[in-house]
């Protein structure tokens, strides 16, 4: 069952449950491309990269194929690269937390593909207090051999994503073609 398509939502879990929230924000990023490049972005500006690694660069997503899905368990991905997002309330250090591969059987918030190129687990925790950073990990299973894992999560903020997507209402250029004449809407 597809719960991203917008008519599609969950009728077993309340309002009020962590994946409500994530097939929200999963919805407008799918539904969005500026959704999902300040999304990108906002991951790039917070990517810490070691030894070979190459930072992600929106230039390479744009031309590839997106795929979004909520609540997978253990998908297929063989894609070139891997990054584990974990979106929370407060910044977290994750110094200590290499990301790789594991035995675990993970069942995913959130998994973004971009063609061959990228996934991007996604771990939505709205309180930092329940962060298990083992989650972060990819579970080996239906991972490709040569699929290359980020070793360093990247760690957003709720607060930031809110702040920004605010912006972006706000933005004239997004509401030119509005009834109103392209004024500025109230913050959500």
């Amino acid at each position: 069952m597809n719960r991203l398509n917008y008519f599609n939502p969950y009728d077993s879990k309340a309002g009020s449950h962590e994946d409500q929230l994530t097939r929200a924000y999963l919805v407008l990023l799918k539904h969005s491309s500026h959704a999902l490049f300040t999304f990108i972005d906002y991951a790039r500006s917070n990517q810490k990269t070691s030894g070979d690694e190459k930072p992600i660069s929106l230039i390479d997503l744009v031309d590839q194929d997106w795929d979004f899905e909520t609540q997978k368990e253990n998908p297929v991905i063989n894609t070139n690269c891997l990054l584990s997002v974990l979106i929370t309330d407060s910044q977290l250090t994750t110094a200590d937390s290499n990301v790789k591969p594991s035995e675990r059987n993970a069942r995913y918030d959130g998994v973004i593909t971009f063609g061959k190129s990228l996934t991007i687990i996604v771990e939505n925790k709205p309180s930092s207090s329940n962060v298990w950073f083992g989650q972060l990990n990819p579970s080996r299973q239906n991972l490709a051999d040569d699929t290359s894992v980020y070793r360093h999560p990247i760690v957003l903020e709720w607060k930031e994503i809110i702040k920004q997507l605010n912006c972006s209402v706000e933005n004239i250029s997004i509401h030119s073609a509005s009834p109103n004449g392209g004024g500025c809407r109230p913050a959500l």
